[in-house]
C-alpha cells in the first residue's frame, strides 16, 4: 500500500492537469528505524500490530516480495 501511494506521488508525462497524492510527514532516520514497518507513521492502512514488531520479508513469487503484512489486501 505505501509504494503504492509513493508511486501516486510521481507525475507521469503527458498528463499535464495529473493530480498527484501526497504522502505527510518523513520517511524514519536511518540510524532511528522504527520496530515494526518503517513507513507504518505514514501508511493510511497501517494497523497497531504494524508497529509492534519486525514485519518478515513475504514471497510473492519469482522476483516479487513485500515486507507488508497487508500487501495481499491491495
Amino acid at each position: 500500500p505505501y509504494t503504492r501511494r509513493l508511486m501516486a506521488c510521481v507525475p507521469r508525462i503527458g498528463v499535464p492537469d495529473q493530480e498527484l497524492d501526497a504522502i505527510a510527514g518523513l520517511p524514519p532516520s536511518v540510524n532511528r528505524l522504527p520496530v515494526g514497518c518503517y513507513f507504518a507513521e505514514r501508511c493510511q492502512r497501517a494497523l497497531s500490530v504494524c508497529r509492534q514488531a519486525p514485519i518478515p520479508l513475504l514471497d510473492f513469487g519469482p522476483g516479487r516480495s513485500a515486507r507488508c503484512i497487508r500487501v495481499s489486501e491491495s
